[in-house]
């Protein structure tokens, strides 16, 4: 008996578990939802830094110091990034500093090189400094013990550099779930291949193996089945150990060779629900194999599109424990009436703009 959209949804939900969270390195994390917040243990700078090109100095030697009646300095040292200069800066001294270069000690402020006449034995300044002016204090990022990146969000370009910042190598993740596409039908033939007599082309793998890349979803396996019990439930058992979801197109309907309900069922496959009162997409299955999911949707291309946004994506969301990939709903005008004789609830390719949908030309499962 078919079931409803949304009790189709619910029962996705709560049959499917989230994987459980993994240490990543941070490479692989991207995309992501952190698990557990990252909370840093080094302070950030670890050592008080210059934010110019100029000259540490103390601020006491720069006093009234002008383009007329500049202050002469020595200078003693050269601290460099990750090079700092191993002094103590004193009266009358300055140390000829970096970007990103250690502030030594005694110095307590920076003057930048475009208020100096540049030199490199003695300098002249031309400018009166405050204690503390251009100085990048120890910390003044974050002190160690801060939370630096929060349990709950998606990890980003941005989280990957503060972790990395902190000397993180991983990150605690909910991992992406990988997923096994499997196309079945003795009439596919791959893209590139020449066309048997009543044979098409297996649209359904590539766009399915697509959109879940655009998902940021690995596709561990995308492989064409024929309409062989054995063949299915070979595939069937062999995806269900190398993956977290299965998502197959065809053989679900009541043909002869509809064999995929059948093939689950002598896997011993839990079957969840078996038809949704939507169109198209109707035959749509879900199962539980060993208790990984498995989504068997229909064969028609447009059929296969649809119930796999209403309900591969949900299965997806919950697997990796990331709400942004559940669909976004919107309110919008339809701008010309769509009439159909059967009054099964129906899903249509619109196009949206500026809050008001047309549905373009034939509409069919194809």
């Amino acid at each position: 008996m078919r079931i409803s959209l949304e009790n189709a949804q619910e029962l996705l939900r709560e049959s499917i578990n989230p994987l459980p969270h993994e240490q990543l390195a941070l490479h692989e994390a991207l995309g992501c939802i952190m698990a557990e917040r990252v909370v840093s243990q080094i302070d950030q700078p670890p050592f008080p830094r210059s934010p110019y090109d100029g000259y540490a100095l103390r601020a006491f030697d720069s006093v009234c110091a002008t383009h007329l009646l500049p202050v002469e300095l020595k200078i003693i040292g050269h601290s460099f990034a990750g090079k700092p200069a191993e002094v103590t800066v004193g009266v009358g001294e300055a140390v000829r500093i970096m970007t990103g270069g250690v502030i030594p000690l005694g110095a307590d402020c920076v003057i930048a090189q475009e208020q100096t006449d540049g030199g490199e034995v003695r300098v002249k300044i031309y400018k009166d400094l405050k204690p503390f002016e251009n100085y990048c204090q120890i910390g003044e990022d974050f002190f160690s013990g801060t939370e630096i990146v929060p349990k709950g969000i998606p990890v980003t370009a941005a989280v990957l550099g503060v972790a990395a910042s902190a000397g993180c190598t991983e990150l605690s993740v909910f991992p992406k779930p990988r997923v096994s596409v499997l196309s079945t039908g003795d009439e596919l033939q791959s893209p590139g291949q020449a066309l048997g007599n009543g044979q098409i082309y297996s649209s359904n793998s590539v766009l399915l193996s697509a959109r879940l890349q655009e998902l940021g979803v690995p596709v561990t396996e995308n492989t064409c089945l024929r309409d062989d019990l054995t063949e299915l439930m070979c595939a069937f058992e062999k995806a269900n150990k190398s993956s977290d979801l299965i998502i197959s197109t065809g053989g679900v309907s009541v043909g002869l060779y509809d064999l995929v309900p059948e093939a689950l069922e002598r896997l011993g496959a839990k079957i969840i629900f078996k038809g949704v009162d939507i169109k198209p997409g109707m035959p749509a299955i879900f199962a539980l194999l060993n208790g990984k999911p498995i989504l068997a949707l229909s064969g028609n291309p447009f059929a296969c599109a649809v119930t796999f946004e209403l309900l591969a994506r949900p299965a997806i969301a919950v697997l990796s424990s990331d709400n942004r990939i559940e669909l976004c709903r919107k309110k919008a005008v339809l701008t010309k009436d769509c009439v159909k004789k059967r009054p099964v609830r129906r899903f249509q390719r619109g196009i949206l703009n500026c809050g008001a949908v047309t549905i373009p030309g034939e509409q069919g499962n194809g």
